[in-house]
């Protein structure tokens, strides 16, 4: 039998070294694990989705820091304390309230004496720039704050068309008081005087929308808990959601969220809601035209 050569058994003794050192290679290209979620991180004017300290290192997100316009507007002293942080966000949304294709944000502020509403308008600019190539990008999403106050501490908080007048509303409730708070929008980004709307017990949730047969005209359901228990109310009408008395249904328990979707069959157009309530989801279905 013929012996290796020193050639090949030199060529033996590499592949015999190299081979761990190529397992070992391997090893660390495999993918990192992250070891904790991402956390959402708010610092002052500054809104950004950060990584965790302890997780990847080279973790790139598409996400970038933006500074918020310093300026509001409204009386001096609902400035004054959200400025001076004494007042706390509890709830948001948003609509197009100066009727400029924009979207528009509104946000509930809880503070000593009630609450807070704030509009910030999209600025046009800074998704349809038409600026020069040589000039500074602007990427603020929405201008200075305009500042409205209000009776109670706006813990619900939905924006919609609630008086059929074709502009844009704010809808306010505080789980703590049997009332609704409506600011009807002006079209031109302001909020009117706030008024109280009765309700038979205290909310528990609130959510606008177009529910059943869609008409094109904002709905309203408002969960609450009354002397007879809890109960789901629903507004639709024509001349406005809260123009007319509402339909009610009772609940087993208290609700605690309410959410609309298509739930039937995929031939269904009707909106139907889901209400979360304590350890039950009650699906409530609305009738077609032919009353089934």
């Amino acid at each position: 039998m013929k012996r290796p050569g020193i050639w090949g058994l030199s060529l033996l003794v590499i592949l015999m070294v190299t081979r761990p050192l190529v397992h070992s290679s391997q090893d660390q290209k495999q993918p990192p694990v992250l070891r904790d979620p991402l956390r959402l991180v708010r610092v002052e004017k500054q809104v950004y989705q950060a990584p965790p300290g302890n997780g990847v290192d080279d973790l790139r997100l598409a996400f970038r820091p933006v500074d918020l316009p310093d300026e509001a507007q409204g009386p001096s002293g609902l400035v004054t304390l959200l400025s001076a942080k004494q007042s706390i966000p509890v709830s948001l949304a948003h609509s197009d309230f100066n009727e400029d294709q924009m979207p528009d944000l509104v946000t509930g502020y809880a503070v000593a004496f009630g609450g807070v509403v704030t509009i910030r308008l999209g600025e046009r600019e800074s998704v349809f720039p038409t600026r020069r190539y040589d000039e500074p990008e602007i990427v603020v999403p929405f201008g200075a704050e305009m500042s409205f106050a209000v009776p109670i501490a706006p813990e619900f908080l939905v924006a919609g068309d609630f008086n059929n007048d074709g502009h844009r509303d704010v809808l306010l409730a505080d789980s703590n008081f049997p009332r609704l708070v409506l600011l009807a929008g002006d079209r031109r980004g302001m909020l009117r005087q706030p008024e109280i709307i009765p309700i038979d017990g205290r909310p528990t949730a609130l959510l606008a929308g177009d529910f059943g047969r869609r008409d094109g005209l904002d709905d309203l359901a408002v969960a609450m808990v009354t002397e007879q228990g809890p109960t789901l109310s629903v507004w639709q009408n024509p001349a406005g959601a809260l123009t007319d008395s509402s339909d009610v249904l009772k609940l087993p328990s208290e609700a605690v969220a309410i959410e609309a979707g298509f739930l039937n069959s995929e031939f269904d157009t009707r909106v139907d809601l889901v209400i979360a309530a304590e350890d039950q989801l009650i699906l409530q279905r609305f009738a077609n035209e032919c009353g089934q």
